[in-house]
């Protein structure tokens, strides 16, 4: 049901809004990745930015440097 109402599993919903208070977190410029990756639950910096690279199309650190952070 949540699929056909959302277009998306519960899962990837969930992963996408981390990554959208990712994408934020990371333009505030207060934490930095390692910081950012703890504060969403990720227990290793590889996977957060594995997984943020799959939901963006960018590595953490180019999305950092293409806002100027």
């Amino acid at each position: 049901m949540f699929n056909e109402n959302v277009g998306t599993s519960p899962i990837e919903y969930w992963i996408s809004l981390k990554m959208t208070e990712a994408k934020r977190l990371i333009r505030n410029g207060e934490l930095n990745i390692t910081q950012i990756a703890e504060h969403l639950g990720y227990n290793s910096i590889h996977h957060f930015s594995r997984m943020f690279k799959r939901f963006t199309g960018v590595s953490p650190s180019a999305y950092k440097n293409s806002v100027g952070n």
